[in-house]
C-alpha cells in the first residue's frame, strides 16, 4: 500500500515521495522521485536494515539527490529517484512485496525506472520486471558498469597524485562484493599491492583467490588510494583525521559524512567525489533503456564510462585551482549541469 507523503526541511523538497507501508500501517520503505528535470528518475532499490523510519527517510533522500547529481555530472538524459526497502523482520515476504514495488513503478508511468542496489540482486529484480519494464536490463551488469567508472576516476587520480599508475602502489578496497572485488582484482594484475576488507568470509577468500591481502583494519593501513565499496558514511569527522592514505575514490554513494570533505581537504588528501566515480552503472542503465541494447549503443556506453576519467580529472583541476574539496567543486557542476538536455538537432 502507498501513500504521497509530504517533505518538510531546509533542502529543496523531492519532487515525489511514496511511502510503502505493510497492510497494518507499518512502514515498509520508501520511493523518493528527487528530479525528473533532465529525463525519467533513475535509481537502485536499496534494502537494508535502519535504525527507524526516521534513518531510513534521511537514508532515501541522501541517495536519491546523490543520484539527481550523479546524473547531471555525466550529462545524462536522466534524474535522480531512490527506493529503500526496510528489512527489519524475519519471514518477509520479499517476493511479494518486490513484486508490489514493481507494480507501483509501473504505476508511475516511466517517471521513475530502478535497478540493483544493496540487498536487492537479479533474484529480488525479477520480482520488479514480473510487474513492470520501468526497470535496469537483465542484460545489464551493474557491478562490472560501477567497477569499470572507478578504475577510470582512478585513473585521473593517479595522474593528480603525480603516478602514471597504480603499479607499485598501495590500495586498500573496503567492501569486496561484485564491484569491490572487481576493482581489486583488476589493481592486482596492473600491479598494485592491494589489501581489502569484507564483513563475509567468503568474499574475503574469492578476493585471497585473486590475490588480495585481507585485513581486518582497513582504514589502518598507509596506502596511497583508498577505494570505500561498501555502504557510505564510512569517512566522518573522527576518523578523517587519522585515515593514512593520499587519495580516495570508491563505488560507495555518500562516502564522505560531517566534515570529512573539509578535513581530508586540509589535510591534502585528494577525493575523487562518489557522484562521480559511481556513476559506471547508471550509464549503461539510462542508454540502454533509454537507446536500446545494440552494439552501437553498447559501445558509446563503454566510451562513456571512459569519459568518468576526463570528469574526475576536471573535478580535480578545478578544486585545486580554487582551493575548493573536490565534493564542493561536484556540487556546483552538478548544478551548472542540472538542466534539461538540448534536443538534438
Amino acid at each position: 500500500m502507498l501513500a504521497r507523503m509530504t517533505y518538510a526541511g531546509d533542502a529543496p523538497a523531492p519532487e515525489q515521495i511514496l511511502a510503502l507501508t505493510g497492510h497494518d500501517g507499518t512502514a515498509r520503505g520508501l520511493i523518493v522521485i528527487d528530479s525528473t528535470v533532465r529525463g525519467p528518475a533513475f535509481g537502485g532499490i536499496r534494502r537494508c536494515g535502519y535504525l527507524d523510519a526516521t534513518a531510513m527517510r534521511a537514508d532515501a533522500l541522501a541517495l536519491a539527490a546523490a543520484m539527481r547529481d550523479k546524473c547531471a555530472i555525466a550529462q545524462l538524459p536522466a534524474g535522480g529517484a531512490k527506493t529503500v526497502l526496510w528489512d527489519r523482520l524475519a519471514g518477509e515476504p520479499w517476493p511479494q512485496i518486490y513484486g508490489e514495488l514493481g507494480r507501483t513503478i509501473d504505476g508511475l508511468g516511466g517517471r521513475y525506472v530502478c535497478g540493483p542496489d544493496v540487498g536487492t540482486g537479479e533474484t529480488e529484480l525479477g520480482f520488479v520486471r514480473a510487474q513492470t519494464r520501468h526497470c535496469n536490463p537483465a542484460s545489464n551488469s551493474a557491478g562490472a558498469a560501477t567497477a569499470a567508472g572507478v578504475l577510470a576516476a582512478m585513473r585521473a587520480l593517479w595522474t593528480a597524485l603525480g603516478h602514471e599508475g597504480p603499479r607499485g602502489r598501495t590500495v586498500v578496497v573496503q567492501g569486496l562484493g561484485d564491484v569491490g572485488l572487481r576493482v581489486a582484482s583488476a589493481l592486482v594484475q596492473q600491479g598494485a599491492r592491494v589489501f581489502g576488507h569484507d564483513l563475509a568470509l567468503l568474499a574475503c577468500e574469492r578476493a585471497r583467490a585473486a590475490g588480495v591481502e585481507c585485513v581486518s583494519a582497513p582504514l589502518s593501513i598507509a596506502c596511497d588510494v583508498l577505494v570505500p565499496c561498501a555502504r557510505g558514511g564510512v569517512l566522518h569527522d573522527r576518523n578523517a583525521q587519522q585515515v593514512p592514505c593520499r587519495g580516495v575514490c570508491g563505488s560507495a554513494n555518500n562516502t564522505l559524512a560531517g566534515d570529512a570533505a573539509a578535513i581530508l581537504h586540509r589535510r591534502g588528501v585528494l577525493v575523487v567525489p562518489d557522484i562521480v566515480s559511481s556513476a559506471g552503472a547508471v550509464i549503461e542503465g539510462v542508454w540502454t533503456v533509454t537507446r536500446g541494447e545494440d552494439e552501437g549503443v553498447r559501445a558509446q556506453v563503454a566510451a562513456a564510462i571512459a569519459g568518468i576519467e576526463q570528469t574526475a580529472a576536471l573535478v580535480l583541476a578545478r578544486a585545486a585551482a580554487q582551493g575548493l574539496p573536490p565534493s564542493d567543486v561536484a556540487a556546483a557542476l552538478a548544478r551548472e549541469r542540472l538542466q534539461p538536455p538540448r534536443a538534438a538537432g
